[in-house]
C-alpha cells in the first residue's frame, strides 16, 4: 500500500513543485521590479470582496459574507484577468468545481460529484433563465454563451438550492448574471486570433433613450479548430447511444447577437427586457457502424440555432418590501449527430417579500412552464411520442428568522412541484448562521432535492453497444434497425452481432433525491486574507441504475414493436432505467483569498471528494457504480496569482491539478493558464494569453486529448 501511495503522490508533488519553484522565482523578480516603480506594499483589507452582494442564495441581495451556503463569486475582474474565451473554461475559477473538457465544443460540468458529458444534478441559469434541457437532464454547453465582457459576475453554490430553485438544483447552481445596460455605455471592440482559435471577436454599443433607460446591442463571432486524437488515424472512440460524446468536431464556429433594454420610470419600478439569437455550425467525425464490414467514418455538419426574449419588472412597495415579476420565451432547434429536436419553453416567475413581526422576512412565490418539443429519429435512437408538451408548476415559501438580530439567524423554506413524470415533489429545508463578530460566520444547512425524470428517461429507445465478429454466423442474415434508421449492419452471410444492447425508457422511473447535510466557516484572520470552508455530507436514494430485463416484458410494454428488429440468433439484451442505487458523497472545500499587497493577489483553493455507491441486491446493472464512483476527482487543487508589474502591466498565472478518474481512463494533470496584459491607455488593452501550457497534451474526460494553445487580443473602449 505505501509503495502505491508514493507511486500517486511523488508524480504530483513533482509537478506542483516545480510548477512552484517557477512561480516563486517570478514572483521576487516581479517584486524587485514593483519596487523598482514606485509601488506600496501596504496589506489591503478584503472589505471590498466580502460585501459583494449576492441574490442566489436566498433570492434577495445580500453580502456573500452573510450567506448561510457554499458560495463564491466570480467576478467581473476575476473573468477578465483569467484569459478564458468560454463559461465552461470560466467556471474552473470557482472551488469545487469539476470542469473536464470532452473535446472542442463539449465539457462535462458538475460539482461534488456525479460528473459526466450531461451532469444532471446542477441547475444552471442566465440572468434568472434555465438553461437545463428538459430532453436529457443536463447543459448543452456549446449553446451557452455570451459575450463575455458583459457579465457582471456568476454566483456558484455548491450543495442544494432547492428550496428556492426547485427540482435539479441537487448538488449545486450556476447563476451567470449580466451587466445592466446603464454599466455598459459606449462602444466596446475585441478581436483576437491564436493557434487553436483562428479568430474571434466581438462589438458592442450601448446608449440612452431618455433620462431614464438605457439599452446595449452587441454581436460576437468565434472560430475554433479540432483537437488532435492520440493517433492520426483515429477520430476518436464512438459512444453508441445518446450522448456521443466522445465525437471529435472539426471548425466549430458560432456567431450570436442580442440586447439589453432597462427602463427606470421612477424610483420604485424598475423594467428589464433582453433577447439574444444565435447559430452554431460544426462538422461531426465520428466511427459509426455504416455496414457489416465495421465502423466507417463519417462525416456530417450539424447546426444548433435559438434564442430567447426575457423580461423583468421590479417594485418596490417599501423598505421592506418588493415583488419581481419574470417571463421568458425560450427556442432552440438542434440537428446533428448527437440530437435533432426542436424545443420551445415558456416560464413565468412571481415572487413577493416583506418583512413580518419586525424579525421575519418572509418571501414566496409561484412558478408556471410549459414545454413543447418535438424529436426527431436520429443516430440509433427514438422517442415515443416523438412530440410531447409538459407542464410545470410551482411555488416555494421562505422565512428568514432574526434570532439574535445581526448574530443569529434562522431559515426555514420549501419548493412544491408537479410536473408531468414524477408528480408532486416537496423539497424542504433550513439553515442557520451565526455571526458572533464581523470577521467570524459559521452556517449549517439540511436540506431535500429531487432530480425529476427527463423525456430520455421515460420516453427514449436507442441501441447502445454492438460487437460483433466475421464469420461468428453463417448462412441467415443478421439485421438490427430502429424504426425511422437505416439497417445496422446490412444484409451479410458472413456477419452478424454477437451482442446488441438496447435500452428504452421505463414510465416507472421516479426521482433521484439527496438529503444533504453541510457546515461552513468564513473567517478573515487579518486584513487581507479570507479563508472560507465547507463540509458536507449528502445520502442519495432512487438513483439511476441500468437493469436488465426480459425481452418479452419489454415488447409488451410497446418501448420496441415487434417489427423493429429482425434477429436470427438470441443475442439481445434489453436494459430499463430504474431507481436501484444509492449512495453518499462526503468531502471538504477549502478556498483562500490574500491580497498580499497592492501589486499582488493570491488564491488558493482545495476540495477533496468520496463517493461510494451500492446497488440493492436484485440489481442487474454491472456498470453503473464503477462510472459514477470513478468520473469525478478526488482532489482538485488551484493557485492563482495575478500581479500589477506596472500601472499598465498586469500578468496572471493559474496553475490547476485534478487526479485521475478511473472510469473514464484518463490520469491525474497538472496544467498552467497564463495572461500578460498592456494598457497603453484607459480604453485600449492588448493581451496574450496561454492556456495548459503544462502536461500538454492530456486527456480530461474523453480520448481526445488537450493540447497548449495561445492566443492574442486587442480591446479598445470608445
Amino acid at each position: 500500500m505505501n509503495n502505491i501511495l508514493m507511486r500517486c503522490i511523488l508524480p504530483l508533488s513533482c509537478r506542483i513543485s516545480a510548477a512552484l519553484i517557477i512561480w516563486v522565482t517570478a514572483l521576487f523578480w516581479l517584486q524587485s521590479v514593483c519596487r523598482a516603480n514606485g509601488f506600496d506594499f501596504a496589506e489591503l483589507s478584503l472589505e471590498e470582496l466580502k460585501n459583494v452582494e449576492i441574490i442566489s442564495v436566498s433570492k434577495k441581495p445580500e453580502k456573500i459574507s452573510e450567506a448561510p451556503a457554499a458560495v463564491f463569486v466570480i467576478t467581473a475582474e476575476d473573468i477578465r484577468r483569467s484569459g478564458a474565451t468560454n463559461i465552461p473554461e470560466i467556471l474552473r475559477l470557482a472551488p469545487g468545481m469539476e470542469v473536464a473538457r470532452i473535446g472542442t465544443n463539449s465539457w462535462a460540468v458538475s460539482a461534488r460529484g456525479f460528473n459526466e458529458f450531461y451532469a444532471n444534478k446542477l441547475l444552471v441559469m442566465i440572468d434568472g433563465r434555465s438553461v437545463y434541457t428538459p430532453i436529457f437532464s443536463g447543459v448543452f454547453w456549446d449553446v451557452q454563451d455570451t459575450l463575455i465582457a458583459d457579465i457582471d459576475r456568476i454566483e456558484v453554490i455548491r450543495g442544494p438550492g432547492s428550496i428556492l430553485w426547485g427540482a435539479n438544483a441537487v448538488n449545486g447552481v450556476i447563476n451567470i448574471i449580466t451587466k445592466k445596460a446603464r454599466e455598459t455605455q459606449g462602444g466596446l471592440f475585441t478581436a483576437g486570433a491564436g493557434d487553436r482559435e483562428p479568430g474571434f471577436g466581438s462589438i458592442r454599443y450601448g446608449g440612452t433613450s431618455g433620462k431614464d433607460a438605457c439599452y446595449r446591442i452587441y454581436a460576437k463571432y468565434f472560430y475554433r479548430e479540432p483537437f488532435d486524437t492520440p493517433d492520426e488515424n483515429k477520430t476518436g472512440k464512438h459512444y453508441l447511444g445518446t450522448p456521443a460524446e466522445d465525437m471529435s468536431t472539426d471548425n466549430w464556429q458560432s456567431f450570436r447577437g442580442g440586447f439589453r433594454f432597462d427602463w427606470d420610470p421612477e424610483p420604485s419600478n424598475a423594467l428589464s427586457f433582453q433577447g439574444e439569437a444565435y447559430l452554431n455550425g460544426d462538422d461531426m467525425m465520428s466511427e459509426v457502424w455504416k455496414n457489416s464490414r465495421g465502423p466507417e467514418l463519417l462525416n456530417e455538419s450539424s447546426e444548433v440555432a435559438g434564442g430567447h426574449l426575457l423580461g423583468s419588472w421590479q417594485h418596490i412597495i417599501s423598505d421592506t418590501s418588493d415583488t419581481v415579476l419574470q417571463f421568458y420565451y425560450d427556442r432552440t432547434r438542434r440537428d446533428s449527430l448527437q440530437a435533432k429536436y426542436s424545443i420551445n419553453i415558456f416560464d413565468a416567475d412571481f415572487q413577493h417579500r416583506f418583512v413580518f413581526a419586525s424579525n421575519h422576512e418572509i418571501t414566496y412565490g409561484l412558478g408556471y412552464r410549459f414545454i413543447s418539443d418535438e424529436i426527431e429519429d436520429f443516430y440509433l435512437t427514438s422517442f415515443d411520442p416523438n412530440a410531447r408538451d409538459q407542464y410545470l408548476f410551482s411555488a416555494f415559501v421562505q422565512d428568514e428568522i432574526q434570532l439574535i438580530p445581526d448574530i443569529l439567524r434562522l431559515t426555514l423554506g420549501s419548493k412544491f412541484e408537479h410536473n408531468d413524470f414524477s408528480g408532486f415533489e416537496i423539497q424542504p429545508g433550513i439553515r442557520l448562521l451565526w455571526m458572533p463578530h464581523k470577521s467570524h460566520s459559521l452556517w449549517a444547512a439540511v436540506s431535500r432535492a429531487v432530480r425529476s425524470p427527463a423525456r430520455s428517461d421515460h420516453d427514449i429507445s436507442k441501441i447502445t453497444g454492438l460487437e460483433s465478429s466475421s464469420g461468428s454466423v453463417t448462412g441467415e442474415p443478421a439485421s438490427v434497425r430502429i424504426s425511422g434508421t437505416e439497417e445496422i449492419p446490412e444484409k451479410t452471410t458472413n456477419t452478424a452481432f454477437d451482442t446488441v444492447n438496447t435500452e428504452s425508457g421505463s414510465d416507472s422511473f421516479d426521482s433521484e433525491d439527496v438529503i444533504a447535510c453541510e457546515i461552513g466557516y468564513r473567517v478573515q484572520p487579518a486584513d487581507g486574507l479570507w479563508i472560507d470552508t465547507a463540509f458536507f455530507y449528502n445520502r442519495y436514494r432512487g438513483l439511476e441504475s441500468k437493469e436488465e430485463i426480459p425481452a418479452d416484458a419489454v415488447l409488451a410494454g410497446g418501448k420496441w414493436e415487434s417489427n423493429d428488429f429482425v434477429q436470427t440468433q438470441d443475442n439481445m439484451n434489453y436494459f430499463q432505467p430504474e431507481n436501484k442505487m444509492e449512495g453518499i458523497t462526503y468531502g471538504i472545500e477549502l478556498a483562500a483569498d490574500w491580497q498580499a499587497a497592492e501589486w499582488c493577489r493570491l488564491r488558493a483553493a482545495y476540495s477533496y471528494l468520496t463517493m461510494d455507491m451500492s446497488l440493492s441486491e436484485d440489481s442487474t446493472d454491472t456498470r453503473s457504480k464503477s462510472e459514477i464512483e470513478g468520473s469525478s476527482p478526488e482532489h482538485q487543487f488551484s493557485l492563482w496569482s495575478s500581479l500589477d508589474i506596472t500601472k499598465q502591466l498586469e500578468f496572471d498565472v493559474r496553475l490547476r491539478y485534478i487526479s485521475d478518474l478511473p472510469a473514464r481512463n484518463t490520469d491525474g494533470y497538472t496544467a498552467m493558464d497564463t495572461r500578460l496584459a498592456w494598457k497603453p491607455s484607459e480604453n485600449l488593452e492588448f493581451s496574450i494569453a496561454g492556456q495548459d501550457i503544462t502536461d500538454s497534451p492530456h486527456s480530461e474526460f474523453s480520448d481526445l486529448e488537450v493540447e497548449r494553445s495561445f492566443y492574442g487580443k486587442v480591446e479598445w473602449k470608445f
